[in-house]
């Protein structure tokens, strides 16, 4: 599988499948509290060799992410 920049591994090597906000998600998921956006970006980055602009850009998604009263981000719940 893709995990960023021409780079595959495999599913051996602990990787998942799934794009940049899929990671977001599972990581949120398995995180009791919300998180600031440095703590997903460097979360992300050791599960994804992607820019730090790609997983800001996924954090707007307004959709998926919500930002709470002190800036952390969480799963928005529907």
């Amino acid at each position: 599988m893709l995990i960023g920049r021409g780079i595959y591994a495999l599913r051996e090597w602990g990787y998942n499948e799934g794009q940049v906000k899929d990671v977001i998600l599972d990581i949120l998921k398995n995180t009791k509290n919300s998180l600031t956006k440095e703590e997903v970006i460097s979360l992300v980055s050791e599960k994804r060799i992607v820019k730090k602009s790609t997983i800001l850009l996924n954090l707007q998604n307004k959709e998926i992410f919500a930002k709470d009263h002190s800036g952390k981000y969480k799963i928005k719940e529907s």
